[in-house]
């Protein structure tokens, strides 16, 4: 016996109605009866004559019955929820069962475990090594459609030849399979039946349309900027008429001329927006917008928002695009902390930008560094609301902060001790070894 929706042989007793058992599905939820003995003759009459009326009246959905499910190797290649819904879009059935393997002991999944099971996924953790992952996957994925004998659609994450296999091994099974991998900023989502190719852009956070779809966006473009442009021309035809028709009468003409027309509305050339072309001019132009705002307000704060804007306004682009148009770095935020001539700090959400030879902490001695690496604790420990944190976000909240890594602190201090080794000597920092990844805490609240 099967459900009558879903046609899955999971099912439990659920209670009895009019002496007939009634029974419940554990995959779609329906609740169904048991059948009705061939003996009752005259009951299987009745009931064959009203199914019929209801065929009639109610004919059978097309929809396709069965789930879709991703596994993904979250070690190779990661998803985020737009993404996720990209891949929904593309599925014929809907996503229920999301399967993601990993050793999530790793300093590098710590974090992504927790998000990962917020948004649904089942968490299959492997041992330490090479390609752990990658078998596990295999080994689950080649019998998926035991455990979910639902499954008609099958998306398989990985940026690995390895799973090519299994691929071809689902698809001899008759599951509709989907081959997920990453290329540059774009996710490509193969289909191995069709053998058609969907494509996100991480870039643009957009799927990315077929050629014909792009040709006729380009169309509508072309055909809108050709009927703007032909309305202005009719427009200034009609103007240029109307005045060479004004100049036609003296008496008018006489009356205009009294006015100064030409002195009076004489056009002012306008000036020519300027333009960067390398790190060095651009390094100028921030420095410039810096030291212009300081000298309105020297108490206000100048953010990296702030001298993106005033950039717009100068220089007809904002400092993200300068920088993408430069091949500089990925973004204007990460251009600024990698030159030597900033340095960030943190302003609520944001950043604030200071010159290096304005504001640069002096290092007299180990005990400065100390009680500089103690505040910053202090304040991550409150915000995490927790007892220790990884040694690593203690760096990089230093370096946000001071806008110098640790280890050049050390190095200017004539500390041959690694990062490391120098909070271990500090008396108020206490260093504690969790699956081989360090953390620190503070050893006494008095100190």
């Amino acid at each position: 016996m099967k459900c009558p929706r879903c046609e899955s042989s999971s099912y439990h007793k659920n209670g009895r109605i009019k002496g007939r058992q009634r029974y419940l599905c554990k995959v779609c939820g329906r609740q169904f009866l048991l059948a009705v003995p061939v003996s009752n003759h005259n009951s299987c009459a009745t009931i064959n004559s009203q199914a019929l009326k209801s065929t009639q009246l109610f004919p059978a959905s097309t929809t396709k019955k069965g789930i879709a499910i991703l596994l993904i190797d979250a070690e190779n290649i990661r998803l985020d929820i737009a993404t996720e819904n990209f891949l929904q879009e593309i599925s014929e059935l809907p996503l229920q069962v999301k399967i993601a393997f990993a050793n999530w002991r790793t300093s590098s999944m710590a974090k992504r475990d927790l998000e990962l099971h917020d948004r649904g996924y089942q968490l299959i953790h492997v041992p330490e090594g090479s390609n752990s992952a990658d078998g596990k996957m295999i080994a689950i994925g080649s019998s998926i459609f035991l455990q979910y004998p639902e499954t008609k659609e099958v998306f398989i994450c990985s940026n690995d030849l390895i799973f090519t296999h299994l691929c071809t091994e689902l698809q001899n099974r008759g599951l509709i399979i989907h081959r997920v991998h990453r290329e540059n900023h774009c996710l490509q989502v193969e289909h191995r039946h069709t053998n058609t190719v969907s494509s996100y852009s991480f870039e643009f956070n957009s799927s990315v349309p077929s050629l014909d779809k792009l040709m006729t966006s380009l169309e509508e473009i072309i055909n809108w900027k050709y009927a703007t442009t032909t309305e202005m021309q009719d427009k200034l035809s009609n103007l240029t008429a109307l005045w060479q028709e004004r100049k036609k009468n003296p008496l008018q003409f006489l009356f205009d001329s009294k006015f100064n027309f030409e002195q009076e509305h004489k056009l002012v050339p306008i000036e020519q927006t300027q333009t960067i072309f390398s790190q060095q001019q651009l390094e100028q132009a921030i420095i410039t917008i810096i030291k212009q705002n300081q000298d309105i307000s020297p108490q206000q704060e100048v953010s990296i928002a702030m001298v993106s804007n005033e950039l717009k306004k100068k220089y007809g682009e904002s400092g993200s695009q300068i920088v993408k148009r430069l091949k500089l770095k990925p973004s204007f935020t990460k251009f600024i902390q990698s030159s030597q001539l900033f340095a960030t700090q943190t302003m609520g959400k944001t950043y604030k930008i200071i010159l290096q030879n304005q504001e640069k902490p002096e290092f007299h001695n180990p005990q400065w560094l100390e009680k500089a690496l103690l505040k910053i604790l202090q304040e991550l420990l409150q915000k995490s609301q927790s007892s220790r944190i990884h040694i690593s976000r203690l760096s990089d909240e230093f370096k946000k902060q001071y806008g110098l890594p640790t280890s050049t602190i050390l190095k200017q201090l004539k500390l041959k001790n690694s990062f490391l080794a120098f909070l271990q000597s500090c008396s108020v920092f206490k260093i504690e070894k969790i699956d081989k990844v360090y953390h620190v805490a503070i050893a006494s609240i008095g100190k």
